[in-house]
């Protein structure tokens, strides 16, 4: 079965795969397909614009996955999706919020949760970076930090 990702490097070939590519009439190989000459991506409505908005805002919360849980919380969430000016409607929160509650079952089970975005495939996890692991790339992200600085000096 097709997937319409075929031939492409991630999908059906290993990421590291060096594909076969067809020579052009001027004896040329052809391109590799990339992420910007075959991007496919649509154009979002303002309201799609606004509900990826209100799901990436409520994923940045602490506890996110059991605070959608508690129909209190949800409660004024949804006075603050409502209230702003972005033209959102109890049907869009509503879809949200069941959204929200699938995403936090399968970061229950799996660690992971699709990253709000467009035709995008990116994935957060809060858990799958040991503390150890994230406090050396702290450390190295701040040593970084001090070396542009003294260089601006």
């Amino acid at each position: 079965m097709s997937t319409g990702r075929d031939g492409i490097l991630g999908f059906d070939q290993p990421v590291d795969a060096i594909p076969p590519l067809p020579v052009n009439s001027d004896g040329f190989r052809e391109r590799c397909p990339n992420a910007i000459n075959d991007w496919d991506g649509r154009p979002l409505t303002l309201r799609e614009k606004a509900m990826m908005s209100m799901l990436a805002d409520v994923m940045d919360k602490p506890d996110w996955q059991h605070k959608v849980h508690n129909e209190e919380i949800v409660a004024k969430w949804r006075v603050e999706a409502v209230s702003e000016e972005r033209d959102f409607s109890g049907p869009m929160f509503e879809f949200c919020i069941e959204e929200l509650r699938e995403n936090a079952k399968m970061l229950k089970s799996t660690g992971i949760v699709p990253e709000i975005a467009a035709n995008a495939v990116v994935y957060r996890s809060d858990s799958l970076v040991s503390a150890e692991l994230r406090d050396e790339l702290k450390a190295a992200v701040m040593s970084v930090g001090r070396v542009i600085h003294v260089a601006r000096l």
